[in-house]
Formats: C-alpha cells, sequence, structure tokens
C-alpha cells in the first residue's frame, strides 16, 4: 500500500484546497475597490510613493506596499495569482504554528489550518492588492510569532527564537489595527500549555508573555495617540468606547457567533440561492 509522506503531502493538500477554493475563477478576477487608486499610485508614481501616501492614516503599513509592488506590476491577474501564493503560505504558516503549539496533536493543528485557509466569513480575497498588503501578510507574520513562541519554549537555547516571535509580533501587530484582539489568544495558549494549578500556570504564562505583553501595551498607546489627531479622526471604535459591560458582552457574544457557527451556515444559503452561478459552482 503506497504511503504519503506527511511532509510532502500536506502542503500539496494545502495547494489544492487553495487552488479550488480560490483559483477556478482567476482569469475573470481583477482591481476592486480601493486596488485602483493602489494601482494608480503604483503605476504613475511608483512603489516609493506608498511611504509618504501611508504615513497620515498607517505608516507602518507604506513599507509592506513599496516591496510588494516593487516587485509585482499593477496587472490585476498578477495579483491575484500572488492572492493565491499567500493564501497557501497562511495555509503552511497556520499549519507550522499548530505544530508547534500542539506537536502531539497533528491531525487537529491539520484541520483548524485548513479551517483558517478557508474561513468564509473574510470575503475581501478578491481585493488582492489591496489586502494582500493591508491584512494577509501582517496576518503572516502573526501566525509565525505564535510559531516561534513555542518553538522557544522546547529550544535549549531559547533567545534566538523569542526576540524573531518578538520581531514577527511587530510586523504583524504595528502596520494594521486590525490584528490588536490576536494577542489575547497567546496568553491563552501558553496558559492552556502549561500544567499544574490555576496560579502556577498564571505565573509561568506571565513570565513567557510579558515581552510580548509589553509590545502590545506599546502598540495600544500608538493606536490611542494616532487615532485621536489627523486623518484617523474618522475612525470610532464605538465598542470599546461605550461604558455599557452589557453592550460590550452582547457585541462579543455577537461576534463569536457569527465567525464560528453563522457564517459557516451561511454558505449554504447563499450557494443554494444561485446555485447555477459560477460562484456558487
Amino acid at each position: 500500500m503506497l504511503k504519503l509522506n506527511p511532509k510532502k503531502s500536506t502542503p500539496l493538500l494545502f495547494a489544492v484546497v487553495t487552488v479550488v477554493a480560490y483559483g477556478l475563477l482567476l482569469p475573470f478576477t481583477g482591481f476592486y475597490w480601493d486596488d485602483w487608486p493602489f494601482a494608480w499610485i503604483a503605476n504613475f508614481l511608483g512603489a516609493a510613493e506608498f511611504n509618504p501616501a501611508f504615513a497620515p492614516f498607517r505608516p507602518f503599513l507604506g513599507p509592506i506596499f513599496y516591496f510588494t509592488t516593487s516587485l509585482i506590476p499593477p496587472v490585476p491577474l498578477y495579483w491575484q495569482i500572488f492572492a493565491l501564493v499567500i493564501r497557501f503560505i497562511i495555509g503552511i504558516s497556520a499549519w507550522w504554528m499548530f505544530k508547534q503549539i500542539w506537536p502531539a496533536q497533528q491531525r487537529i493543528g491539520l484541520i483548524a489550518a485548513l479551517f483558517i485557509l478557508i474561513f468564509p466569513g473574510y470575503s475581501q480575497h478578491w481585493v488582492a492588492l489591496t489586502h494582500i498588503n493591508q491584512e494577509l501578510i501582517p496576518f503572516i507574520f502573526y501566525l509565525l510569532s505564535f510559531g516561534f513562541t513555542f518553538k522557544a519554549l522546547r529550544a535549549e537555547k531559547p533567545l534566538a527564537y523569542t526576540v524573531i516571535a518578538l520581531l514577527l509580533q511587530l510586523c504583524g501587530i504595528f502596520p494594521t489595527e486590525y490584528f490588536f484582539g490576536l494577542e489575547g489568544l497567546r496568553f491563552l495558549f501558553l496558559f492552556f500549555f502549561f500544567q499544574g494549578s490555576l496560579i502556577e500556570r498564571f505565573t509561568k504564562t506571565l513570565k513567557v508573555w510579558w515581552p510580548y505583553l509589553l509590545i502590545w501595551m506599546l502598540n495600544a498607546a500608538w493606536l490611542i495617540y494616532y487615532y485621536k489627531f489627523g486623518p484617523y479622526n474618522s475612525y470610532e471604535v464605538t465598542a470599546a468606547q461605550s461604558p455599557d459591560k452589557i453592550y460590550f458582552l452582547t457585541e462579543a457574544l455577537d461576534a463569536i457567533w457569527k465567525a464560528g457557527f453563522y457564517i459557516w451556515a451561511q454558505v449554504l444559503v447563499l450557494t443554494f440561492r444561485s446555485l447555477p452561478a459560477p460562484a456558487s459552482l
């Protein structure tokens, strides 16, 4: 009986799922929404213009746009192909991360990574030029940061891996505020990683987590400062500003319900509503 090598078959599985989920309509996709002004900047002003363009909004995001637009010309098909590559890297990164967190639970880690790869609640994949840079690349940094945190825990000399994890955290959290809440997951992963009583596990977690907590607090201070002046004034975080704890709790539960359950069922509803459509098929 033919046995597959997981090191070779698993990346192949992620590649096939990526193409089936996102690549079948590739020739029929183009630029959408914010892609157009970014493509205009890249084509007429050059990649270097992204740094001053993003300075009033997300100053740490400009270098990512500069790097990718220096490599890839503003051609829709090229960016849609690049989106497939980035999606594949997200799946592989998530798989590697879960292997570091749960080395004895390889199957659970694989399933979790596949869920991340095909998560239907994120509908911005097709706005490739914008969201590859604005979200997906920083998300990869964050996944790898989690992985290196746990790789450091099992290493004889953990300092190098810890430094890498901290640098990746910086690259994941500062370019965009979208992943601010993810840092709490690192604390939970660490808490359930350690053994002992609740107090012992909490103490051990804090001993590992404190440098990541400092970066998280630094990012929070930066966001508070940056949101209060200039163009960012128009972005209001209503849930965080509301003094009503019940409102905050209901909003959090609503988000968990939508992201964890409703969005998966909605796929079937939308598909059967327009079954003959190519996207549904």
